[in-house]
């Protein structure tokens, strides 16, 4: 088991999702004021893009909760259709 923490976080290639031309916030910025690089592998316009590719690499993709909880409603109700 990995103990995630801001080196391990930052030891895996990442998905950049930039959305609607913003593609930076808090744990961004928070990044950078540190002058702590992630490895951008690849960006993306949408978070479902980034999904996609998630499911089929080892690419990581970090983003906000408040963006994303629709998506994770979705996939909870498709793994447990009887919720």
């Amino acid at each position: 088991m990995i103990d995630w923490d801001v080196t391990a976080f930052t030891q895996y290639r990442h998905i950049h999702v930039v959305t609607g031309g913003v593609g930076s916030w808090l744990l961004m910025d928070i990044l950078n004021k540190r002058d702590i690089p992630l490895d951008i592998a690849l960006n993306v316009p949408d978070v479902e893009s980034a999904i996609s590719v998630c499911r089929h690499s080892d690419l990581l993709m970090c983003y906000p909760y408040s963006a994303v909880k629709h998506i994770v409603a979705e996939a909870l109700s498709l793994l447990n259709p009887y919720r």
